[in-house]
């Protein structure tokens, strides 16, 4: 795996560099600058893969098939649940985003302390 970005931190300020993009997100908090690096990284695939669609829809050369792989890859990226598998030293738990499921903070504190008694 190579590394696509970076998280740098001093002098009280957080800067989170995405180099693929272009990107720089610079903020007072961990948390904040990866959740607008997350924003606006989501946001711009999720265009970039509208225009695909749109692309290979206006072309006419593309088959039916090309249209919808590219239809299924955005509702796998974008129509799911997110989740993914967060490792804390010998604890590994499933994070699933607290928008797609409704709840608040501390009940996924809970889930994660209930999680982490059950492993």
């Amino acid at each position: 795996m190579e590394s696509a970005g970076y998280l740098k931190a001093g002098d009280g300020r957080v800067e989170f560099h995405f180099e693929v993009m272009g990107l720089v997100v610079r903020g007072d908090h961990v948390e904040w600058v990866l959740e607008a690096a997350a924003e606006v990284i989501g946001q711009t695939e999720r265009l970039r893969s509208e225009v695909r669609i749109e692309e290979l829809e206006a072309l006419g050369a593309a088959s039916e098939a090309e249209i919808e792989t590219a239809r299924h890859d955005a509702r796998q990226r974008f129509e799911v649940i997110r989740q993914c598998v967060v490792s804390t030293g010998t604890l590994d738990y499933k994070w699933t985003s607290r928008s797609e499921h409704g709840t608040q903070p501390e009940q996924d504190r809970r889930s994660m302390r209930a999680n982490a008694d059950t492993t």
